[in-house]
């Protein structure tokens, strides 16, 4: 099963300092190299200046990616921390993490979460206009700006999706999205959009 694990700085995060300075860098990278030689970290990278970092990991359940994860030295150290777990299911663009390119330039990671146009308790294929926005997003798809999407599934029942996408700053996100009925109706709403660079995983192109 995938799943997504959001990162952020922790307690010991210099703040201002690139990852390749912080403490312990040489057994982070090592740690990392090593999950995604065993398969576990399909994707992987930076998604701000401040040790956030995304991660698309493959395990058997949320609390193995956990634990996974709790081995990396830098969760020892405080120099990340774990911020959500969310279980993936891939619905757009590549149908598995693997086959994603690695770029030269950052893709932008976007996290939706529902709107007040969500009906709680109806399954995301019965809320409304769900024909219009499939419809939409498979476009966005077929066009190559959606590299890889879907909806994100965690215990507090909340919808949420991620999508990664091919665009040059969060203007171009939003004004692409702009259209989509699920945008219009406030079903979902951006919670964030941020760059997103592909260190770890994927393929050569």
């Amino acid at each position: 099963m995938l799943y997504v694990v959001l990162r952020r700085g922790g307690r010991d995060w210099r703040a201002g300092v690139g990852p390749r300075e912080q403490s312990e860098w040489t057994s982070h990278a090592a740690f990392m190299d090593g999950l995604v030689r065993r398969g576990v970290v399909r994707l992987g990278g930076p998604i701000d200046g401040k040790g956030g970092t995304l991660l698309v990991c493959e395990t058997a359940s949320e609390p193995a990616v956990r634990e996974v994860v709790d081995g990396d030295p830098w969760s020892a150290r405080g120099i990340l921390e774990t911020e959500a777990v969310y279980a993936w299911e891939v619905l757009l663009g590549h149908d598995v993490p693997g086959d994603v390119p690695r770029p030269p330039h950052p893709y932008v990671a976007v996290v939706f979460e529902q709107g007040d146009g969500w009906t709680t308790g109806v399954p995301m294929r019965e809320q409304r206009d769900w024909t219009g926005h499939a419809a939409f997003m498979n476009a966005l798809s077929d066009s190559g700006f959606v590299v890889i999407g879907g909806p994100l599934r965690a215990a507090d029942g909340v919808h949420r999706a991620l999508l990664v996408v091919r665009a040059g700053n969060d203007d171009e996100v939003r004004r692409r999205l702009a259209d989509d009925p699920w945008t219009v109706n406030d079903n979902l709403r951006i919670g964030w959009a941020r760059p997103w660079t592909l260190l770890l995983g994927g393929s050569d192109g």
